[in-house]
Protein backbone atom coordinates (compact mmCIF):
# COMPACT_ATOMS: atom_id res chain seq x y z
CA UNK A 1 0.00 0.00 0.00
CA UNK A 2 2.95 2.33 0.62
CA UNK A 3 3.97 1.81 -3.02
CA UNK A 4 0.51 2.94 -4.14
CA UNK A 5 0.71 6.07 -1.99
CA UNK A 6 4.08 7.01 -3.47
CA UNK A 7 2.78 6.55 -7.02
CA UNK A 8 -0.31 8.61 -6.23
CA UNK A 9 1.88 11.49 -5.17
CA UNK A 10 4.13 11.12 -8.23
CA UNK A 11 1.19 11.05 -10.64
CA UNK A 12 -0.82 13.71 -8.85
CA UNK A 13 1.77 16.48 -8.74
CA UNK A 14 0.93 19.22 -11.21
CA UNK A 15 -2.17 17.53 -12.61
CA UNK A 16 -5.45 19.40 -12.43
CA UNK A 17 -8.41 17.35 -11.26
CA UNK A 18 -9.71 15.08 -14.03
CA UNK A 19 -6.69 15.66 -16.29
CA UNK A 20 -5.41 12.35 -17.64
CA UNK A 21 -1.71 11.54 -17.35
CA UNK A 22 0.49 11.27 -20.45
CA UNK A 23 -0.38 8.40 -22.80
CA UNK A 24 2.69 6.46 -21.65
CA UNK A 25 4.13 6.51 -18.13
CA UNK A 26 7.02 4.36 -16.93
CA UNK A 27 8.08 4.24 -13.30
CA UNK A 28 11.06 2.47 -11.78
CA UNK A 29 11.26 2.32 -8.02
CA UNK A 30 12.99 0.73 -5.05
CA UNK A 31 10.99 -1.40 -2.65
CA UNK A 32 12.08 -0.52 0.87
CA UNK A 33 11.43 -1.99 4.29
CA UNK A 34 12.63 0.03 7.26
CA UNK A 35 15.33 1.79 5.26
CA UNK A 36 16.59 -1.44 3.65
CA UNK A 37 16.18 -2.03 -0.06
CA UNK A 38 14.49 -5.40 -0.48
CA UNK A 39 13.56 -5.19 -4.14
CA UNK A 40 12.84 -3.13 -7.18
CA UNK A 41 9.84 -2.52 -9.34
CA UNK A 42 8.77 -1.22 -12.70
CA UNK A 43 5.34 0.00 -13.76
CA UNK A 44 4.08 0.82 -17.22
CA UNK A 45 0.83 2.64 -17.98
CA UNK A 46 -0.33 3.09 -21.57
CA UNK A 47 -3.66 4.58 -22.60
CA UNK A 48 -5.26 6.28 -25.57
CA UNK A 49 -8.05 8.02 -23.65
CA UNK A 50 -10.41 5.09 -24.35
CA UNK A 51 -8.52 1.94 -23.29
CA UNK A 52 -5.64 1.37 -20.88
CA UNK A 53 -3.00 -1.23 -20.06
CA UNK A 54 -1.04 -1.31 -16.81
CA UNK A 55 1.83 -3.72 -16.18
CA UNK A 56 3.46 -3.77 -12.75
CA UNK A 57 6.49 -5.96 -12.04
CA UNK A 58 8.37 -6.32 -8.78
CA UNK A 59 11.47 -8.36 -8.01
CA UNK A 60 12.87 -9.05 -4.55
CA UNK A 61 16.60 -8.62 -3.99
CA UNK A 62 19.06 -10.03 -1.49
CA UNK A 63 17.66 -11.90 1.51
CA UNK A 64 14.05 -11.14 0.47
CA UNK A 65 14.54 -13.18 -2.72
CA UNK A 66 14.72 -16.33 -0.58
CA UNK A 67 11.12 -15.82 0.55
CA UNK A 68 9.39 -13.77 -2.15
CA UNK A 69 9.01 -14.49 -5.86
CA UNK A 70 8.94 -11.99 -8.70
CA UNK A 71 5.37 -10.72 -9.11
CA UNK A 72 3.74 -9.44 -12.30
CA UNK A 73 0.35 -7.71 -12.34
CA UNK A 74 -1.52 -6.70 -15.46
CA UNK A 75 -4.73 -4.70 -15.71
CA UNK A 76 -6.64 -3.92 -18.92
CA UNK A 77 -9.83 -1.98 -19.37
CA UNK A 78 -11.47 1.21 -20.50
CA UNK A 79 -11.14 4.87 -19.59
CA UNK A 80 -14.49 6.63 -19.09
CA UNK A 81 -15.88 9.75 -17.37
CA UNK A 82 -15.58 8.06 -13.96
CA UNK A 83 -11.95 7.03 -14.51
CA UNK A 84 -10.55 3.57 -15.09
CA UNK A 85 -12.88 0.58 -15.46
CA UNK A 86 -10.98 -2.73 -15.47
CA UNK A 87 -12.10 -5.61 -17.67
CA UNK A 88 -9.29 -8.04 -16.79
CA UNK A 89 -6.71 -8.35 -14.01
CA UNK A 90 -4.04 -11.01 -13.67
CA UNK A 91 -1.30 -11.56 -11.12
CA UNK A 92 1.45 -14.16 -11.59
CA UNK A 93 4.47 -15.14 -9.53
CA UNK A 94 2.99 -15.60 -6.08
CA UNK A 95 3.49 -18.97 -4.49
CA UNK A 96 -0.28 -19.52 -4.61
CA UNK A 97 -0.24 -19.46 -8.42
CA UNK A 98 -1.94 -17.19 -10.92
CA UNK A 99 -4.86 -15.03 -9.80
CA UNK A 100 -7.27 -13.64 -12.36
CA UNK A 101 -10.28 -11.33 -12.07
CA UNK A 102 -12.71 -10.96 -14.98
CA UNK A 103 -15.09 -8.02 -14.68
CA UNK A 104 -18.60 -8.44 -16.15
CA UNK A 105 -19.98 -4.94 -15.67
CA UNK A 106 -23.24 -5.63 -17.55
CA UNK A 107 -24.11 -8.55 -15.25
CA UNK A 108 -22.56 -6.95 -12.13
CA UNK A 109 -20.40 -10.03 -11.57
CA UNK A 110 -16.71 -10.51 -10.88
CA UNK A 111 -15.17 -13.90 -11.73
CA UNK A 112 -12.26 -14.69 -9.39
CA UNK A 113 -10.06 -17.43 -10.85
CA UNK A 114 -7.32 -19.13 -8.84
CA UNK A 115 -5.84 -22.12 -10.66
CA UNK A 116 -8.75 -24.42 -11.52
CA UNK A 117 -11.13 -22.77 -9.07
CA UNK A 118 -13.58 -20.06 -10.18
CA UNK A 119 -15.83 -18.10 -7.85
CA UNK A 120 -18.33 -15.42 -8.92
CA UNK A 121 -19.06 -12.54 -6.58
CA UNK A 122 -21.04 -9.30 -6.81
CA UNK A 123 -19.17 -6.53 -8.61
CA UNK A 124 -19.61 -3.22 -6.76
CA UNK A 125 -19.77 -0.11 -8.96
CA UNK A 126 -16.34 1.42 -9.58
CA UNK A 127 -14.33 -1.61 -8.42
CA UNK A 128 -10.62 -1.44 -9.26
CA UNK A 129 -7.83 -3.99 -9.11
CA UNK A 130 -4.45 -3.82 -7.39
CA UNK A 131 -2.67 -2.65 -10.54
CA UNK A 132 -5.17 0.05 -11.54
CA UNK A 133 -5.70 1.51 -8.05
CA UNK A 134 -2.56 3.65 -8.01
CA UNK A 135 -3.37 5.20 -11.40
CA UNK A 136 -7.12 5.60 -10.99
CA UNK A 137 -6.72 8.86 -9.07
CA UNK A 138 -5.11 10.46 -12.13
CA UNK A 139 -8.14 9.74 -14.29
CA UNK A 140 -10.91 10.98 -12.01
CA UNK A 141 -11.67 14.03 -9.93
CA UNK A 142 -11.20 13.47 -6.21
CA UNK A 143 -13.73 14.87 -3.77
CA UNK A 144 -12.44 16.82 -0.78
CA UNK A 145 -14.79 14.70 1.36
CA UNK A 146 -12.97 11.53 0.26
CA UNK A 147 -14.52 8.49 -1.31
CA UNK A 148 -14.90 4.73 -1.02
CA UNK A 149 -13.38 2.33 -3.51
CA UNK A 150 -13.60 -1.44 -3.86
CA UNK A 151 -10.41 -3.25 -4.87
CA UNK A 152 -9.83 -6.84 -5.97
CA UNK A 153 -6.62 -8.83 -5.75
CA UNK A 154 -8.07 -11.79 -7.66
CA UNK A 155 -9.07 -13.56 -4.43
CA UNK A 156 -11.81 -11.26 -3.18
CA UNK A 157 -13.03 -7.66 -3.01
CA UNK A 158 -12.28 -5.22 -0.19
CA UNK A 159 -13.64 -1.73 0.45
CA UNK A 160 -11.25 1.12 1.23
CA UNK A 161 -12.02 4.68 2.34
CA UNK A 162 -9.80 7.52 1.09
CA UNK A 163 -9.84 10.94 2.71
CA UNK A 164 -7.98 14.15 2.04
Amino acid sequence: MKRCAVMLVVLGIGLPAAAAPPTRVELSFAIMMGGTRIGEGRDLLEHDGRRYLIVSESSPRGFAALFINDVRRESRGIVNDLGLRPDHFEETGRRGGTRTAKFDWAAGQLALINGNSTRNVALPRGTLDQASLAYAFSFRPVSSQGFDVHVTDGRGVKRYRYRE
